[in-house]
């Protein structure tokens, strides 16, 4: 519920929707009540509308204004405040019409909000009301109580104590928030039993919000210093493989370097690349995790071949230790299922990194299971024999910007994102990420469950089958490749060197309309964002030229919205970048098999 200040130190804050009214007996009481009040609206930049009767007019009640408030001109001028006499507001169809006055503050409050304004403050004086219309009124304050407590609006009524005798105070009580009482100098606050109980438990509640908010600061506090050391292991982490990254191209520049300095130097920049790439597709799909924007797709593999490509990625790096890795596949497991792999293998990556990066000697093993019931899903254990984690530090292992303890991520580095963001992954897959057991200088053991769909238990064609590739399958297949960029033009080229096809280059979108309109192609590539004319627009002409030709989407927008949006506007095919050798050549031979 947002409070808003009264501008009366016997008030206080206010919510929005309140309804209460205030007893005087003359104009100095009126004075002391409605200046205050409007004075912070005015300052808490709200709407404020004044309606004036008997014995403080329109006039007089700017005036009075003005002293307590030296800018009222321009708030005026602003038309964030109106002050104006009864007989223009609430007779100003000739008679009272307590309908269309309540749509009327409606109204008023709506047109405040599209102006910018946080809500309508106003009041009204009833000095004017005769006692024949005094029911018809009433029932029209019993009205707005319930209007008023949807609305971003706050409403104080004016009642003369001269002019009211006990049955309507007793109304106007009955038919208000609260109500306040100014004479000579003093308030008093007046509420009904029901509303003292209200109120009391409106002081419970205030007192339990307070410790909640204490708990809540603190929170926040540990919260914002989480990431504050997220932010500087991040830099860390960007800046380390970026420097290898430039060191080592600079030191392939050198005339005399040795074949085998010089493969060992492109071995460190590709492996820097990949851990950079990696680093950035985390980040971007935290991103998508707290927006809730994650999109999963649906797409057949074998999970044993993408085990072994996950294996394959950090064999090096085991090499180099006295590490042992061993891999238990169920016979169980099936030749191929529907899930998403690219997540799948992002999450394996994250969890066998970490048993890699955590283990100085021993074994670490890779076990992978099918169970069929009561929902199909395969199971992954990763264990190590790494430094294990303490059981204090268990509890806030899955939690976003955290590591086990500080020295961890100074002695091994790290983000703090991979086990999280691998349990939001394996949730969406139908699954979950979850610590079976730890101990200090034991080592652990993750457990990963995802669901899957399509089974296929068949046997198929062997490895080396699938891995036999003859060479110059893309003899003869002619290639259009759009790119503004000479080092992705140059790295295309030698990527499709020996490959036996032909290809010509476009430098942007113009060009290549231009050129695949004029010349025979089997297919293009063509970069999204190029300067002059990009990808979107000249698919969009070429199709409407009657191009008929495999058009495929090369971009850095690499999500699976990003992919369905270039396939709407007409593409055939995405692959992302950076742009990988295998995944290029697999696309074209099967656009070329088709």
């Amino acid at each position: 519920m947002e409070l808003v200040a009264s501008g009366l130190h016997a008030l206080g804050d206010i919510s929005w929707g309140s309804h209460f009214c205030h007893f005087y007996f003359d104009q100095a009481d009126l004075v002391d009540t409605l200046v205050p009040y409007f004075k912070a609206g005015l300052e808490n930049r709200e709407q404020c509308l004044w309606v004036t009767s008997k014995p403080l007019l329109a006039h007089e009640a700017r005036t009075l204004l003005k002293k307590a408030v030296p800018r009222l001109d321009e708030f005026e001028e602003n038309g964030q405040i109106e002050i104006i006499n009864h007989h223009d507001w609430y007779l100003r169809h000739g008679k009272n019409d307590a309908d269309v006055i309540l749509q009327s503050w409606v109204d008023y409050q709506f047109r405040a909000l599209e102006k910018g304004y946080k809500g309508l403050r106003l009041t009204g004086n009833t000095y004017w009301l005769e006692k024949d219309d005094w029911a018809a009124f009433t029932e029209y304050e019993s009205k707005v109580n319930e209007t008023f407590s949807r609305h971003r609006i706050v409403g104080l009524c004016s009642y003369c104590l001269n002019n009211s005798g006990s049955k309507e105070v007793f109304d106007v009580v009955r038919n208000h928030d609260f109500a306040l009482l100014r004479q000579g100098g003093q308030w008093e606050l007046l509420e009904s039993v029901k509303a003292r109980s209200e109120n009391g438990s409106l002081q419970t509640l205030n007192r339990e919000l307070k410790s909640s908010l204490k708990q809540a600061q603190k929170a926040a506090e540990s919260a914002s210093r989480l990431k504050t050391e997220f932010l500087a292991n991040m830099s860390h982490e960007i800046r380390t493989p970026l420097g290898a990254i430039l060191g080592f191209t600079d030191l392939l520049k050198e005339d005399d370097l040795s074949t085998p300095d010089r493969k060992e130097f492109i071995e460190v920049i590709q492996r820097n690349g990949t851990a950079l790439s990696r680093l950035v597709d985390d980040i971007l799909d935290i991103a998508k995790v707290e927006a809730d924007m994650l999109k999963i797709e649906k797409l057949s593999f074998s999970p044993v071949e993408l085990l072994e490509e996950v294996i394959a990625v950090f064999t090096p790096s085991i090499r180099m230790k006295p590490v042992t890795l061993r891999t238990d596949f169920s016979p169980k497991l099936p030749l191929t299922v529907q899930s998403d792999p690219t997540r799948l293998r992002q999450i394996l990556i994250n969890l066998v990194g970490n048993a890699v990066k955590f283990t100085e000697r021993g074994t670490i093993s890779i076990q992978a299971e099918f169970t069929a019931k009561p929902q199909p899903k395969i199971v992954f254990r990763i264990q190590d024999q790494g430094i294990g984690i303490h059981r204090d530090h268990q509890q806030s292992l899955f939690q976003p910007f955290n590591q086990a303890d500080g020295s961890m991520t100074r002695r091994f580095g790290g983000t703090g994102l991979g086990l999280y963001l691998s349990r939001r992954l394996a949730q969406a897959l139908g699954g979950d990420v979850i610590l079976e057991k730890s101990a200090p200088g034991e080592g652990s053991v993750f457990m990963v469950t995802i669901g899957v769909d399509a089974v296929e238990m068949t046997e198929g064609s062997s490895a080396g089958e699938r891995a036999a590739d003859p060479q110059r399958e893309l003899e003869g297949y002619r290639l259009l490749i759009a790119e503004d960029l000479a080092d992705n033009r140059l790295l295309i080229k030698h990527m499709l060197r020996g490959t036996g096809a032909q290809f010509t280059f476009a430098k942007d979108g113009h060009e290549a309309v231009t050129m695949a309109s004029e010349n025979e192609f089997d297919l293009v590539l063509m970069d999204l964002q190029m300067p002059t004319m990009d990808g979107y627009s000249a698919v969009e002409i070429l199709r409407k030229g009657g191009f008929r030709k495999p058009v495929i989407a090369l971009s850095a927008h690499a999500m699976l919205e990003d992919r369905i949006k270039s396939g709407l506007a007409g593409f055939d095919g995405h692959i992302p970048k950076p742009i990988h050798r295998e995944d290029l050549l697999k696309t074209l031979k099967q656009f070329k098999m088709r």
